[in-house]
């Protein structure tokens, strides 16, 4: 069993190290005209990778001899589906001079899902570390 746990932890840290890869490959392709389109392609598919694999390999560690895999995949998948649609249709829609406007109304809006998460796992951490029943 720890065995196999070692494999999926190996496994996962080789797909965010190709994910890592194809990011900065992405983002340096992002400073030439002619290789942007490409770049971008590439980065989306690195953070595709990534958020994959996460959702398909990663387990939450309970204890030193079990583990638990992600809950809520449907709500997981419906979110991804939802935002992207909500970021193609915007980004189709958007002309090239309300491209920063767009640019940091996407950044902030990961800000505020950042900001979101952390709360919900600082809570998930005090009640699972600190709370004695």
């Amino acid at each position: 069993m720890e065995e196999n746990l070692n494999v999926l932890d190996s496994i996962l840290t080789f797909v965010y190290l190709i994910a890592s890869v194809t990011f900065i490959i992405g983002l340096k392709m992002l400073s030439h005209p002619e290789s942007a389109r490409r770049g971008n392609l590439i980065a989306a598919g690195g953070m595709t990778l990534a958020i994959f694999g996460t959702i398909f390999l990663y387990q939450n560690p309970l204890n030193n001899f079990e583990r638990e895999r992600l809950h809520n995949l449907p709500l997981i998948f419906t979110a991804l589906v939802v935002g992207t649609i909500i970021g193609v249709l915007t980004a189709r829609r958007v002309k090239m001079t309300a491209m920063p406007e767009m640019v940091s109304l996407f950044n902030g809006m990961g800000g505020a899902c950042a900001a979101l998460i952390s709360i919900l796992e600082f809570n998930h951490y005090l009640k699972s570390h600190f709370i004695q029943e």
